[in-house]
């Protein structure tokens, strides 16, 4: 009787699984979605974006707040700031909106240093105000910078997402007043920084000089000379007359920062 063999090489050992069958190559489509997510945006008043539009911006904002003052009261920085977040968003929320904060002492580019690291959360088309103390060396000032800048992943709009309050008071009860500004370079190479003054109500103002060229680091003291019109009406005590803002523009109309004045 004939015996036959199979042949080694087509038998699987009973220990081995067979291979799984390959899967189909992929044949993937973009899926067109009828609109877009829908994202946050956290904002506060910007100076830089005003500026990059052509609009002068103002150092006196609505959306922070470190200096007091009150009729018949000597101007200073207080003890305890406060931040307004707004959301432009009229559709979502702004959840953990990171809001870190920096101090300064008055003047343009002077360095700043951080004081506050906070969280928010602000639903569609609302703000939310949020508190932080002042560091005891400031407080003890007329004047100071504050820096603020947000920060959330999905933001739909990054370009008002810093701002900043640079205010000082002036008594005018003569006919002009001259003040010194600190004006220093923040950039990592040498620049020119031209000064702007802008005046309304009834003053006008001039910076000497009107430009100053700085190495990095490097700063200046400006002298800001702050007149009355010769046709002003008279004003009430204790009452803002006006404003003056003082804007330093780097190379390529960069913004370097600015002050504002309020006149008294």
């Amino acid at each position: 009787m004939e015996v036959r063999r199979s042949d080694p090489r087509s038998e699987r050992p009973a220990w081995c699984r067979p291979k799984p069958p390959r899967p189909p190559a992929c044949r993937c489509t973009s899926v067109a979605l009828p609109k877009p997510p829908e994202l946050p945006d956290p904002a506060i008043y910007s100076q830089e974006k005003l500026h990059l539009a052509g609009t002068l911006p103002s150092w006196d904002t609505p959306d922070i707040s470190a200096i007091e003052w009150r009729p018949r009261h000597t101007p200073g920085v207080k003890s305890v700031a406060w931040v307004r977040v707004h959301n432009h968003s009229s559709t979502t929320s702004a959840v953990n909106v990171a809001v870190v904060a920096e101090m300064s002492e008055f003047g343009i580019g002077t360095p700043r240093e951080p004081v506050a690291s906070l969280f928010c959360s602000v639903g569609p088309n609302a703000h939310a105000v949020i508190e932080f103390p002042v560091p005891q060396k400031y407080g003890k000032q007329a004047s100071a910078g504050v820096h603020v800048t947000l920060m959330h992943p999905t933001d739909s709009d990054r370009s008002n997402n810093a701002g900043s309050q640079a205010l000082a008071f002036i008594n005018l009860n003569v006919a002009s007043v001259t003040t010194r500004l600190r004006v220093r370079n923040p950039a990592a190479q040498a620049a020119v920084i031209q000064l702007r003054c802008v005046a309304n109500g009834t003053l006008s103002a001039t910076a000497t000089p009107s430009s100053v060229a700085l190495q990095p680091g490097a700063e200046a003291s400006v002298d800001i000379e702050i007149s009355r019109l010769p046709t002003a009406p008279a004003v009430q005590a204790n009452v803002t007359e006006g404003a003056v803002t003082v804007i330093g523009v780097g190379p390529g109309n960069s913004l370097v920062g600015g002050v504002t004045y309020l006149v008294l």
